[in-house]
């Protein structure tokens, strides 16, 4: 169990607050490792006291895009600094259940499956009752299966079918389920004979789409009661949210945020260091890890690199008439402004470099430098107006920024460099301030192996995060 977790635990348990974990349990020692997503229970008279929690051990809440997507569900993510790992806390204060994207159907069972919660014997939590868990698991998949799903099925000519990690959770919980125990909190919940036989013949036979589907019909009264919104309204929504969720590559292309934003604001960290220090390999590492679960993108604001053979003829012609310093200048503004919007809409934003106007020609700097001693007053004219636009950059407000130490002959060797050359490149990064930084940090890349590098800058990255 990480360490960032089982604090979380202790401190609810520490505190009263009943919770539990409340559905795949079989995986729940894969949750606790922080390999996926903890789904965990409250009373919603808890709220207030969870999110101090929360807080206070360094988690911070964030909106599934679009906002107010489920009212009873919050997301909680935290790093773990041991490990570097991002942990995603699925917070429900009721127990809301349907389709993907719509939950329709809220069941006031919290206070009976907090009530009869066991301590998993594996990892040493609370979880829910086997006997409540597969019951819930039961609904859930019935619930999952609308008129509208099912039309959609038809037309596209879709196979429905049970998920395999549905039938292994299923088989799991069948195994150590209490069958008197079960059928009795069958009839506790369910007055309806159909109903009740359905689940027992699940029970018994397994779980299968039609008897899914049959369950479905018999539940009729049920939805009724718990149901949050009408039926047409529900499947409008649910119609509307699959087409957005298909249509998320629209929304990356115009450079917005899809998944999970803070709401609060995003977070841009910028990333400075000489040649073999690791720059883009620790990005990327940050990036694979937040992009899990965060809205996160890496904007490359060194010299532009040509991706196919059409941009290779455009930036040799772009050289050979002296283009060149303006393309890079407009580049560079361009893919600043696309990143203070990613993190304005509450993105994480990772910079692999950034203009600076302290030192030219160098690690990003001005390229017309030469041209300030010229007699020409146009060349002069240029080159000053070229300094005045990195500098105004480099002012730019930033809200982290992360230099990767490295000394000069590591540096020649890492990243195949004349010694001299490595050496001017470590002394800029050294010496290079921007005003506009927020926070900065100072990563030793060469006492720390890449791994470490990566934890710790992941770590300072979250500890930006409003």
């Amino acid at each position: 169990m990480l360490a960032s977790v089982q604090r979380s635990f202790e401190t609810f348990s520490d505190n009263g607050i009943l919770h539990c974990h409340w559905k795949s349990n079989e995986r729940l020692p894969i949750f606790v490792s922080g390999e996926s997503d903890l789904d965990l229970l409250f009373l919603p008279s808890d709220k207030e006291i969870v999110d101090y929690i929360f807080k206070t051990c360094g988690a911070k809440q964030f909106c599934v895009l679009p906002k107010g997507k489920y009212p009873n569900i919050l997301d909680y993510l935290i790093i773990d600094e041991e490990t570097g790992k991002l942990v995603h806390f699925h917070v429900h204060f009721g127990l809301d259940i349907g389709e993907k994207n719509v939950k329709r159907f809220a069941i006031p069972w919290s206070n009976d499956v907090l009530k009869h919660r066991v301590v998993d014997e594996r990892v040493k939590v609370w979880r829910s009752s086997t006997e409540h868990e597969l019951l819930l698991l039961i609904l859930r998949e019935s619930l999952r299966h609308p008129i509208s799903k099912r039309l959609i099925n038809a037309i596209t000519f879709r196979r429905a079918k049970i998920a395999e990690q549905v039938l292994n959770e299923f088989g799991w919980l069948k195994k150590r389920a209490n069958a008197r125990r079960f059928d009795d909190l069958v009839g506790n919940f369910f007055s309806e004979k159909g109903v009740r036989y359905q689940i027992e013949r699940i029970f018994n036979d397994g779980i299968s789409y039609p008897a899914l589907v049959t369950l479905s019909s018999e539940m009729r009264c049920f939805k009724k009661k718990n149901a949050t919104m009408g039926a047409m309204s529900a499947n409008l929504l649910f119609l509307v949210r699959l087409l957005n969720a298909r249509l998320g590559w629209v929304k990356s292309l115009l450079n917005r945020p899809a998944r999970r934003v803070n709401s609060r604001g995003g977070t841009l960290a910028v990333f400075v260091g000489s040649d073999g220090a690791g720059k883009s390999t620790v990005i990327a590492g940050i990036a694979k890890e937040l992009a899990r679960k965060v809205d996160c993108k890496t904007f490359y604001l060194g010299l532009p690199k040509p991706k196919s053979k059409s941009e290779r003829i455009i930036h040799f012609g772009l050289r050979k008439f002296g283009l060149w310093p303006l393309y890079n200048l407009l580049y560079k503004a361009l893919i600043l402004q696309r990143a203070r919007k990613f993190s304005q809409r509450g993105g994480v934003a990772l910079c692999d470099r950034f203009p600076q106007s302290d030192f030219d020609g160098i690690m990003d700097g001005p390229l017309l430098s030469k041209w300030r001693v010229k007699s020409s007053y146009f060349k002069r004219t240029v080159a000053s107006l070229e300094h005045w636009a990195f500098k105004k950059i480099q002012s730019h407000s930033i809200d982290l920024l992360i230099k990767l130490n490295i000394d000069a002959r590591t540096s020649s060797e890492r990243g195949a460099l004349p010694l001299e050359t490595a050496k001017k490149k470590v002394k800029v990064v050294r010496d290079i301030s921007f005003l506009g930084a927020s926070d900065v940090s100072v990563i030793d890349a060469v006492a720390n192996g890449i791994d470490d590098v990566t934890r710790i800058a992941i770590s300072a990255v979250w500890k930006r995060v409003k």
